[in-house]
């Protein structure tokens, strides 16, 4: 073999050697860019909560296989708002932001959305989530907080000046923020597949329970029912993200009271139709008695209402612990020795029929005592 010839196959080799090595990189470039599938997120919303939609959401992920957690926020459209985005492709990495997409590694995920805390909401363990990877999704926990009476807005009404709440139900109780309705969805053993772009499509519902307790007020000629206030007692302070079932202590630790602000629906003569509904992880009964106006399954009812010139808050406390049962909103597991919400949204029948007359508000008798006493009348002395 000549100089020339092996000079000439060496020089053919390299050539060889350098056109594999630049395909290898470039096949090499190639699955570094597949190895990630950017997701985005679309909603589907009930028009019927339309008006709800303009919080951002949270948006919790966990990997099945080969743990590992995410947390990303977004708007009600969803545009994704996280903490962790890059300015190019090439710096995609798993767990971040780039453009209108968020990057993962393919496997098999558990995709939550929920709304944003409110205020009087919190989501606990969600940090913990986030940061360990031994913290389940399952152990993530909403909590509606405490309120002091003091700082309630609904009770605060010049109008009313110097007119205590004076409720005497239940006082071993916390008192709890008035929250609104919390939406939810999942998508369970979801493929992320390698290199794969995806929209996922979520239908927020209501993981809270929606309770409307409707009753009727008869108010006679020339009353004026200015307001209604109900107290709830049997409001569950903690439940799981992940499950139904409530978390309680003993001794009635984490049930609590919320006051909320009936409203009226429609007036049919001197008949006005109201309807109290309240949000909330979970109201459950009295399971020792459905007539003592005590514990759980109890509220507290006061009609403001003026007549005459003169004005007067009208009380009444009432046990609707069968109803709650009746609704199938909640059972109690004996064996477990722990309540379950059934439902998200229920209607409490009570048939409660309230007669308010002049008299009531104008003779000076205490309120909430002699006046309720009458045939069909459903208001009665407090307890």
């Amino acid at each position: 073999m000549g100089l020339k010839f092996r000079i000439y196959y060496v020089i053919m080799l390299l050539a060889t050697v350098a056109v594999v090595s630049c395909a290898r990189m470039e096949v090499q470039d190639a699955a570094t860019k597949l190895e990630y599938s950017g997701l985005s997120f679309n909603y589907v919303w009930d028009t019927q909560s339309a008006d709800a939609t303009k919080d951002s959401l949270y948006c919790i992920i966990n990997k099945t296989r080969y743990t590992s957690h995410y947390f990303l926020k977004t708007d009600a459209n969803g545009a994704i708002k996280s903490d962790k985005t890059v300015d190019s492709k090439e710096q995609v990495v798993d767990g971040v932001q780039f453009d209108s997409k968020y990057y993962l590694k393919s496997g098999e995920y558990t995709i939550y959305v929920i709304d944003k805390p409110q205020e009087g909401l919190s989501v606990d363990s969600l940090k913990n989530f986030v940061q360990s990877e031994a913290i389940s999704p399952n152990d993530i926990v909403l909590r509606v907080r405490e309120q002091s009476i003091d700082d309630m807005e609904i009770l605060k009404d010049e109008a009313w000046e110097g007119t205590s709440w004076m409720s005497t139900l239940n006082g071993n109780y916390p008192y709890f923020y008035n929250i609104d309705s919390v939406r939810f969805d999942v998508k369970t053993d979801y493929i992320v597949e390698n290199g794969v772009d995806a929209t996922l499509e979520f239908k927020p519902f209501n993981i809270t329970q929606k309770v409307v307790m409707p009753f009727i007020v008869t108010a006679e000629e020339g009353v004026n029912i200015q307001k209604i206030l109900i107290e709830f007692s049997g409001v569950l302070e903690r439940r799981y993200l992940t499950g139904s079932k409530a978390i309680m202590g003993d001794n009635d630790k984490g049930i609590g009271r919320v006051i909320l602000s009936a409203e009226a629906v429609k007036k049919e003569g001197n008949d006005i139709y109201y309807q109290a509904v309240l949000h909330t992880l979970g109201l459950i009964p009295n399971l020792e008695s459905d007539v003592i106006a005590n514990g759980p399954g109890a509220i507290y009812l006061a009609i403001f209402a003026e007549a005459e010139g003169k004005k007067k808050m009208l009380r009444t406390t009432k046990n609707i612990s069968r109803y709650i049962n009746e609704s199938g909103g909640v059972a109690f597991d004996d064996k477990e020795n722990v309540f379950e919400i059934l439902k998200n949204e229920v209607v409490l029948n009570t048939g409660f029929h309230f007669n308010v007359t002049k008299r009531q508000i104008t003779s000076d008798t205490e309120d909430g005592i002699q006046e309720w006493e009458g045939e069909g009348n459903d208001f009665e002395g407090e307890i």
